[in-house]
């Protein structure tokens, strides 16, 4: 409910098959999670209000978007599995004004 993460960094080795677990322990609000390419978070957040709640508030096609779950209500969970090239990316809640605090940085190791 204090609309942050548990954790504010996550580091992988490139080409692990990433499994990665989104709970929203939350007892009020919506959440998804985003992961998309490093400084693009509030972009892709303002492009995700005009996507609206039909997308998961998840701008459609869009190439800064590289994995997400859908908008999760309190206390549901979603599992993405996915494979990273090293770089860094960021994650981070689309629904809207939530991208102020709610985000973290995904550093991916060669």
């Amino acid at each position: 409910d204090a609309l942050q993460f548990d954790t504010a960094a996550l580091t992988v080795t490139a080409g692990t098959e990433i499994k990665l677990t989104f709970n929203n322990v939350s007892t009020s609000n919506q959440h998804n999670l985003v992961v998309v390419q490093a400084g693009t978070k509030d972009e892709v957040a303002t492009a995700g209000i005009g996507a609206g709640a039909d997308n998961d508030w998840v701008p459609p096609n869009d190439p800064r978007v590289l994995f997400n779950t859908t908008l999760l209500n309190p206390g549901e969970s979603e599992v993405l599995e996915f494979r990273l090239e090293a770089g860094n990316y960021t994650f981070v809640c689309t629904f809207p004004g939530h991208n102020i605090t709610m985000f973290g940085d995904f550093t991916v190791n060669p």
